[in-house]
C-alpha cells in the first residue's frame, strides 16, 4: 500500500465519518423547503484524477466532502450565505462575479471546516446547476474555449433539452461522469 493509498482511505473515512454532521447544519442553513441540498462525498476515481491533475495530496483538496445549495429563483442567495456564516467555520468565501472567464455569475464557493476537515459549499441558483453539468463535462474533457464559450454551450443544450428539466434530479452523480 502506498502513502497515496493511506491518504485516500483517510480522507474517505474521515469524510464518512463527518458527512451526518456537516448533513444536519446544512438542513438548517438551506432554509426553505424549495431551496434543494445535495451533499456528497467525492468518489475514490475522482479524487485521484484530481490529485494527479493538480499535484495534490487528498489531505489537501477542499472537496473531498462537498454540498450544495441550489437556491430557489424567489430566494436571495445572501440569505443562504449569511447563514453559512453564523453556522461554520468559515474558511474563504468566493463570490463568482463572471468576470475573466468565469460564467457561474452569481454563486459562491465557500469553503469550512468540520472538525478538521475543509469542505466546500456551493450556493447557486438551481438553474446554475443545469448549466454547470455541461460546462464541467466540457472542461472535464479537455474541450478548446474560454469558460464563457463552454456556458454558452451549456445554455444551448439546456434549452435543447428544455422538457427533460422540468423532471431533472439534481444529484451529484449526473455530474461526475
Amino acid at each position: 500500500m502506498t502513502l497515496l493509498d493511506i491518504q485516500l482511505i483517510d480522507a474517505l473515512c474521515d469524510a464518512k465519518d463527518l458527512r451526518p454532521i456537516f448533513e444536519h447544519k446544512l438542513k438548517r442553513v438551506a432554509g426553505d423547503k424549495k431551496n434543494k441540498l445535495l451533499v456528497d462525498i467525492k468518489s475514490a476515481e475522482s479524487i485521484l484524477e484530481k490529485v494527479a491533475r493538480k499535484n495534490i495530496s487528498p489531505e489537501a483538496m477542499g472537496d473531498v466532502l462537498r454540498a450544495a445549495i441550489l437556491v430557489h429563483h424567489t430566494q436571495p442567495i445572501e440569505k443562504v450565505v449569511r447563514r453559512i456564516k453564523k453556522a461554520f467555520t468559515v474558511i474563504k468565501i468566493e463570490y463568482k462575479d463572471g468576470s475573466g472567464e468565469n460564467p457561474y455569475k452569481g454563486a459562491y464557493h465557500i469553503d469550512v471546516l468540520i472538525l478538521n476537515m475543509r469542505c466546500e459549499i456551493q450556493v447557486m441558483p438551481r438553474t446554475m446547476w443545469v448549466y454547470k453539468e455541461t460546462a464541467h463535462e466540457s472542461y472535464k474533457a479537455g474541450n478548446p474555449g474560454s469558460s464563457r464559450d463552454l456556458f454558452a454551450r451549456a445554455l444551448l443544450l439546456r434549452a435543447i433539452k428544455q422538457k427533460s428539466y422540468k423532471t431533472k434530479k439534481y444529484k451529484w452523480s449526473n455530474y461526475e461522469k
